[in-house]
């Protein structure tokens, strides 16, 4: 169940419909299958010689985490989550390596010219690198292409990541964090 979000039992019965026996079926041997609100498993077993559709009342499932009816590997799982906080982490990077600037786009009122535009352009970025503030001349507007990291919700996301991962090790997010409460920690 843990490896791969599920885990099958076949339930043998006796004659009064009590247990006396549980296989182990591999996940690929099953199907699970909603039907009418209802889970049926159909098994093909022919190691165990078990074949059939079955209510869960002749299958032990145990599920892995997930939000359905059946379970999500936690290995699938962990790697999506810590795919999740790379690619934060790599736009992060990405995000403040640039000085958190803006992409965008700069429209010069009543210039058409190809010339003249790429001319005010570089003398727009000259002027922006020199202090960080852009100057140009006659009529600009600048239309925003891209979002800061509060728009993204850049810094949550980061954090949220490291909760994440914290879980897989097991690890007490206050051993990862500063925290105000410092008899908690210390405790723990």
């Amino acid at each position: 169940a843990l490896r791969k979000g599920n885990g099958y039992a076949f339930i043998e019965r006796d004659n009064n419909a009590k247990p006396v026996a549980l296989y182990f079926i591999e996940n690929e041997s099953v199907e699970t299958i909603l039907s009418e609100r209802k889970i049926f498993y159909r098994i093909n077993d022919p190691k165990l010689n078990i074949q059939g559709t079955y209510t869960n009342d002749a299958v032990l499932h145990l599920r892995g985490m997930g939000n359905g009816y059946i379970g999500v590997s936690v290995l699938d799982y962990a790697s999506e989550s810590i795919g999740k906080a790379i690619a934060a982490q790599q736009y992060a990077g990405k995000f403040f390596g640039s000085g958190a600037n803006m992409t965008g786009l700069l429209k010069f009122i009543g210039m058409s010219d190809e010339n003249k535009v790429a001319k005010a352009k570089d003398a727009f970025i000259n002027s922006y690198k020199k202090d960080g503030i852009g100057a140009t001349t006659g009529s600009t507007e600048f239309i925003k292409l891209s979002y800061n990291a509060d728009e993204t919700q850049l810094i949550q996301t980061l954090a949220e990541n490291t909760k994440d991962v914290a879980r897989w090790f097991r690890m007490p997010l206050s051993k990862l964090q500063t925290s105000e409460a410092v008899s908690n920690v210390e405790a723990l």
